[in-house]
């Protein structure tokens, strides 16, 4: 990938770099929004086309520096020295943002906001398996054919986020004592929400979660394994089902899980926590990049704790878990 070369993690040093998700900044109401769009309506697209997808450089007030949408490393390098020699013609005044729009943008509440630092954070990582190796062969066959850029589906893999409130962490233990042996099963809204928003194919590109309606296997059995003062160990072991038949993209996701997970009874939050579900996928969505791979094939989930400086970034899905803001001002 671009991002990858050195040329160009040399020259990012000398930016701030920062994503987002794009159909929001370009169709949003708020400051931030109409920030992003002061800019990006300067850039390779303009105002005629259905997106803003691509690489922006841009001064903190909003001064369009230089764009491009592209993984060619020559041009992206093109247009980051090209914003640079811009921005040393500027004075600090034109390159700033005034202190009422800084107002403004603190005022603001995002569902980043919602992070549950007193909860559970899991890391959510996605990613192909290896297939039959009659598939494996078809496969590499489909990638010669494509030109050398769109080959990075080969390898590829993705990662989201799942958040639980402490009240929802809380529910991965048994409820009404613990004690070595007993077996409990994972209470079901928390399972199906993993199930549907987490249990999807979204290694090459976007995807829809799943409805309730499309949820024929969401289980997850607990066991107590071991207790001492100041731990209690679990172990998981279930599975999951999502099937969506016709319409304009069928899919499937099935797979098998297992996991392990240790509590800290004093500080009340786990301190370790994974699970792994390997399985099947078929079909695709509109962005999930497999129009050309829509057959039967293995794929694999690893759910594990956050690190403690994990990036503070919402789960793609966060507005549908039903939470009702605790951070908005």
């Amino acid at each position: 990938m671009a991002w990858s070369n050195p040329r160009l993690i040399e020259l990012s040093e000398r930016f701030v770099p920062c994503a987002d998700e794009v159909w929001r900044l370009q169709n949003g109401k708020d400051f931030e929004c109409a920030l992003f769009r002061r800019f990006s309506e300067q850039g390779h697209y303009r105002e005629h086309e259905s997106t803003r997808q691509g690489v922006y450089v841009a001064t903190p007030n909003g001064r369009f520096l230089g764009s491009v949408n592209t993984r060619n490393v020559d041009k992206l390098e093109e247009v980051l020295r090209g914003a640079l020699a811009k921005w040393e013609a500027l004075s600090p005044a034109e390159r700033s943002l005034p202190e009422k729009e800084r107002e403004e943008l603190a005022k603001l509440w995002r569902w980043d906001d919602e992070y549950p630092e007193d909860g559970l954070v899991l890391e959510v990582l996605v990613r192909d398996l290896p297939r039959t190796e009659a598939a494996q062969r078809a496969f590499e066959e489909r990638q010669r054919r494509m030109p050398q850029w769109a080959r990075w589906t080969d390898g590829a893999w993705n990662r989201d986020w799942a958040w639980f409130r402490k009240e929802e962490a809380q529910q991965w233990l048994p409820q009404g004592g613990i004690e070595v042996g007993r077996e409990y099963p994972v209470p079901a809204p928390v399972v199906e929400r993993l199930v549907r928003y987490n249990l999807v194919d979204c290694v090459r590109g976007q995807t829809d979660g799943y409805r309730a309606d499309d949820v024929e296997r969401a289980e997850l059995t607990a066991r107590v394994e071991a207790v001492d003062d100041g731990s209690v160990s679990l172990s998981f072991v279930g599975g999951s089902r999502c099937v969506v038949e016709g319409g304009d993209w069928p899919r499937s996701f099935v797979t098998e899980i297992e996991g392990a997970a240790t509590w800290d009874r004093e500080a009340e939050r786990f301190t370790a926590f994974e699970l792994v579900a390997v399985g099947e996928r078929s079909g695709r969505t509109r962005f999930n990049g497999r129009q050309d791979d829509e057959g039967a094939a293995p794929i694999g989930v690893v759910l594990r704790l956050a690190a403690e400086d994990a990036p503070h970034v919402a789960p793609v899905a966060v507005s549908r878990y039903g939470w009702q803001p605790r951070a908005r001002r």
